[in-house]
């Protein structure tokens, strides 16, 4: 299937700067991945910033972040026990150097954790300091924790998800880009916006191949509330960049379309955002959306997430 052909694609010079410049080309295969991540690594002096790491990984790898760090600088003050002396730590049963050092590491977790049995206690004036600093450092890496964890679970995440394709499909008495959205959460997401953009490589004035982006019409960009999926529709008209584009020509321009969501958080009482984008390969012809809800009488309205991508030949 295909669209008729016309002349080159104009960029739209009304189009928002989406900070990748026009010095990208066509060896650029996206600029925004599937999971909304942008394609971009930085290298160089860029340093480590704990924060932001600690707070934007999975919560798996932080949990092994946080028993890792634990477990480890356990291990370290009792290897410091050990070397101010093992008989320093009154109450210790195990004769033997590995045992002592076992003992030294759950002495250093009561210490650590304020707990304190009373079983395992220092002796003498080097091994009260190390204590001491055994504690100091647990009350700190304590209230880290405690603020990390807040800053996790108070920073909204939105569960947007979109599906893995767009299409190319007939709307109205034309044809049109669409790709839907839906809320994998429960929370209510309130006037929620959406744009979309295209960018490609073409050729400018100046005979010159480069990158160009182009802002895309919605027939609907805004809603209120979005309980169920929602549809994003770009008409495709003569103003269109993608008018008379065909599915070969959309892999030869590097096509990329892509999509910015914004809404309001009712749980969190905070703006949330989300993106997604689609290249040439992504892109569908000749077939529609399924609808991806059911309804029974008397019963609630039910969306099916697990066909977010499904679509269905077009009506002969």
């Amino acid at each position: 299937m295909a669209l008729r052909r016309k002349k080159q694609v104009e960029p739209n010079r009304d189009a928002p700067d989406l900070g990748f410049g026009t010095q990208l080309g066509d060896e650029v295969s996206r600029f925004i991945n599937r999971d909304g991540g942008f394609d971009i690594r930085k290298e160089g002096n860029r340093g480590y910033y704990a924060y932001e790491q600690l707070v934007e990984m999975s919560w798996t790898r932080f949990f092994l972040v946080v028993v890792s760090y634990f477990i480890g600088i356990n291990l370290l003050f009792a290897l410091l026990f050990g070397l101010v002396g093992l008989d320093h730590i009154a109450g210790m049963s195990s004769l033997s150097t590995l045992g002592g050092l076992a003992e030294a590491f759950f002495f250093s977790v009561q210490t650590f954790t304020s707990v304190g049995y009373g079983v395992l206690h220092p002796v003498g004036g080097g091994a009260n300091m190390l204590a001491s600093l055994d504690a100091l450092v647990g009350l700190m890496s304590f209230a880290l924790a405690t603020g990390l964890f807040f800053s996790r679970f108070a920073r909204p995440i939105a569960k947007i998800a979109f599906s893995n394709i767009g299409l190319i499909t007939p709307f109205r008495d034309g044809h049109s880009f669409q790709m839907r959205m839906v809320n994998k959460r429960n929370n209510h997401l309130i006037n929620m916006e959406a744009r979309m953009m295209v960018t490609w490589v073409g050729t400018g004035a100046d005979g010159v191949r480069k990158r160009q982006f182009s802002m895309l019409d919605l027939d609907l960009n805004r809603i209120s509330l979005f309980p169920m999926n929602w549809t994003l529709v770009h008409p495709i008209t003569q103003e269109s960049p993608l008018w008379e584009k065909t599915a070969e020509d959309l892999r030869d321009m590097n096509v990329e379309i892509l999509v910015m969501v914004q809404g309001f958080d009712e749980t969190y009482h905070q703006e949330i955002h989300a993106r997604a984008s689609y290249v040439g390969e992504e892109i569908r012809w000749g077939v529609k959306f399924s609808p991806m809800f059911r309804t029974e009488s008397g019963q609630p309205t039910i969306v099916d997430l697990s066909r977010l991508d499904t679509t269905q030949p077009l009506a002969v």
